[in-house]
């Protein structure tokens, strides 16, 4: 079984790299994005997850995705 968070973000920086944050909701993972600012530089982008479990960031679950 697995276990799925709240909310779901992707977020690259100035050095380069590229993260994903996971967190019970959208406010807790932009902090978590803020923090990672000191360790890799300015956030340059960042954005909700869209995949068949994530909508805009938010969780809905395979079975209720809605494939367009």
């Amino acid at each position: 079984m697995r276990i799925m968070s709240k909310w779901r973000m992707y977020a690259e920086f100035a050095d380069g790299s590229g993260h994903y944050y996971s967190a019970g909701s959208e406010e807790d993972c932009m902090y978590l994005i803020a923090s990672d600012q000191a360790k890799h530089g300015e956030c340059l982008m960042y954005t909700g997850v869209n995949d068949e479990d994530y909508v805009d960031g938010e969780y809905v679950g395979r079975e209720n995705f809605i494939y367009s």
